[in-house]
């Protein structure tokens, strides 16, 4: 490690930031409950929980900041050294692809079998390539989650060309390309004009968060002239602007450069907040994080595979208990939180007992240093 960096704020990669891990798993919950809302408003002409969720897309652009701060923490030392590209590639992959190909087999042959379930095209080679390579195409991937997962990987490959090219003719490319997604958010404020899947992906202005929270591990990493309370205000500034956000909406959460200003911004203050705050706080005997309950910082390390799996479990849930007269009987807001519990239950069983596993197959004999799932969902 570099003596010039602030080495008190520096995290080894084995260590958890187990505030972020709390976040992650409360996105992931939004999420989850934003989906749930529009599933019995869809299917069944009913509101669930008072459309208090309705805005819980908001999650995905906390993932969003969340990831190009784990990213550029984990990573930044390696820009500019080719060498380490093909270690970094790999752990991107093994964290992204395997869990996702799972699931996403596990739903295609519903297709086949009752097409009426989707659109008409989930069949075609061209659906099922695209969704399970996650490129950029006219149409959602099978799995719809995937389609966070296509501007996820876009931000890995850009850090891998940071890593694997030396010199400033990449970080230059980087720089015109952060300013032509800044110039979206600014100015024309969607992608919706541009007709080519792959230049939306490209200048989608969401992808702004993620230079969000590489800017926010950048300052963490610099950051421990500042006290605590410092970056205690920050996280409750981020928690109250979030809180307003999702609640008001004043820019409407549909709004891709509204949710860069409003959710984007807000869930930068949070983790830039609450990483200092709890890194700053390792000083002392006693972490301010110390006490989280281990039941939060698990089911922030099972957010992904929540995230990838409580679409076909949602579903299937319903249609399960509108089989059986649950739905009948119980209602759909019970059977809508029912839904709930059971997504957050598979979701930790995967984790557990396939995901983990998984991995640590995967990355034997490599480094053998831990790391969190990714932050999309």
């Amino acid at each position: 490690m570099s003596s010039s960096c602030p080495r008190r704020l520096l995290m080894p990669s084995a260590e958890k930031i187990e505030s972020l891990q709390v976040g992650r798993g409360v996105a992931a919950l939004l999420v989850v409950l934003v989906h749930v809302t529009t599933f019995i408003h869809l299917n069944y002409k009913e509101v669930f929980a008072a459309n208090s969720f309705i805005a819980g897309s908001a999650g995905v652009d906390f993932f969003f900041v969340l990831s190009g701060f784990i990213i550029w923490h984990r990573h930044a030392r390696d820009i500019g050294h080719p060498e380490r590209a093909i270690s970094y590639g790999w752990r991107r992959f093994v964290r992204i692809y395997p869990a996702y190909w799972i699931v996403t087999l596990a739903i295609l042959p519903a297709y086949f079998l009752v097409p009426k379930y989707g659109q008409g095209d989930e069949t075609t080679p061209y659906v099922i390539s695209t969704s399970l390579l996650l490129l950029p195409a006219t149409r959602s991937p099978l799995l719809v989650a995937g389609w966070t997962l296509i501007h996820e990987l876009w931000f890995y490959l850009l850090f891998a060309g940071l890593i694997a090219v030396r010199g400033s003719l990449f970080r230059w490319v980087v720089g015109v390309w952060g300013c032509g997604v800044a110039a979206f958010v600014i100015g024309v404020g969607d992608t919706r004009s541009l007709v080519h899947p792959w230049l939306r992906t490209i200048f989608q202005p969401v992808n702004f968060e993620f230079i969000f929270g590489c800017l926010a591990a950048w300052i963490v990493t610099r950051g421990n002239h500042q006290s605590a309370r410092a970056w205690l205000g920050l996280l409750a500034a981020g928690l109250v602007a979030f809180a307003w956000c999702f609640f008001a909406r004043p820019l409407g959460f549909e709004f891709r450069a509204g949710r860069v200003m409003t959710f984007g911004f807000s869930s930068f203050l949070i983790v830039l907040g609450a990483a200092g705050w709890e890194l700053s706080t390792r000083r002392r005997p006693a972490a301010a994080f110390a006490g989280l309950p281990s039941a939060l910082v698990f089911l922030g390390d099972a957010s992904y595979a929540l995230y990838l799996l409580h679409g076909p479990v949602l579903s299937l849930t319903c249609k399960v208990a509108a089989a059986t007269g649950l739905l009948r009987s119980l209602g759909t807001a019970v059977v809508g939180w029912l839904a709930v519990v059971v997504c957050v239950l598979a979701a930790c069983a995967f984790h557990q007992w396939l995901e983990k596993p998984l991995l640590r197959w995967l990355r034997r004999g490599g480094s053998g240093s831990r790391e969190t799932a990714p932050t999309t969902a």
